[in-house]
């Protein structure tokens, strides 16, 4: 049966012998098409596409950030911190998503490494002791339930100013003597006037509305996918200790040295692709929490 259906009850199992593990193209399904569609994949075959990705999102957010410095630069004038605090907040994360696709596309080597080592993983585990492929089952379950949360939490997180801002449009256009405008972002215009009037408002609104929708595809995709490298990695810690106490139980002494030793070359190996991972994604995935804290 394929892990990928795996639930987290263990409902429908039956034979164990027939528990079989997938690449991660075909075992992560959402962070794998968030990475496709964000152009974030390591696919040697896109990679033009990628970096013409690249100047496409800048095009998309460019109306929304220049509204929004232009805004921070005026606040800064009058000293309104809160709203340059407010802007940050916003403006980290969104930018973080560009400086990320960067980063992503110039460590693509690096990605594409990490996948074909879980995806040769994974199949080596096929052929794994039975005890091996229980552990290796249970971290993959929880695998796919951090990576249901994660979307969830960022899609509360990504859409919940749009729909705010929708829903109390729809209600004052409703029920309000005076219907009146709500604002995503709250900016001021600098082509003058107020901020509700047509078209800048229009154009803010629908701008952010995509960056929303970036935001969204970006942060699953890239983080999703850096929280399924962390995971793979207590996976095989976990499968590698098992290996241990199996090789502590060979009564032959040259058996169980051999056995130890190859035990010791694996968490060495684990080690070195920690430090590998760490290298391709941890100054990357601190860029939203520095630039929004």
């Amino acid at each position: 049966m394929d892990v990928e259906n795996y639930g987290s009850d263990f409902e429908g199992i039956g034979n164990d012998e027939d528990i079989y593990f997938k690449p991660f193209e075909k075992t992560f399904n959402y962070v794998m098409f968030c990475m496709a569609v964000g152009m974030i994949y390591p696919n040697p075959k896109t990679e033009k596409w990628r970096i013409a990705a690249i100047f496409f999102y800048m095009l998309i957010i460019s109306p929304a950030t220049s509204f929004i410095a232009y805004d921070m630069v005026e606040a800064y004038k009058e000293g309104d911190m809160d709203s340059i605090f407010r802007h940050t907040i916003v403006m980290g994360p969104f930018l973080s998503q560009y400086l990320k696709m960067v980063l992503m596309y110039k460590y693509r080597t690096n990605a594409k490494l990490l996948l074909e080592e879980m995806n040769e993983y994974f199949e080596k585990l096929n052929s794994k002791p039975l005890s091996h492929k229980f552990i290796a089952k249970k971290w993959l379950t929880k695998s796919f339930f951090l990576e249901k949360s994660w979307a969830y939490c960022v899609l509360a997180g990504s859409f919940s100013f749009p729909i705010s801002a929708i829903c109390k449009n729809i209600y004052s256009a409703l029920f309000d003597e005076y219907p009146r405008r709500y604002c995503i972002q709250e900016v001021r215009s600098p082509f003058g006037g107020s901020n509700l009037d047509f078209p800048f408002y229009e154009i803010m609104f629908i701008n952010t509305c995509m960056a929303s929708c970036m935001y969204y595809i970006n942060f699953n995709g890239y983080d999703g996918f850096f929280v399924q490298l962390i995971l793979h990695t207590a996976l095989r810690i976990a499968v590698c200790s098992e290996s241990l106490k199996d090789a502590f139980k060979i009564d032959d002494s040259v058996l169980r040295r051999k056995a130890v030793g190859v035990v010791i070359k694996e968490h060495i190996a684990i080690c070195n692709e920690t430090g590998f991972k760490m290298h391709s994604f941890c100054f990357p995935s601190l860029l939203p929490l520095c630039t929004s804290s």
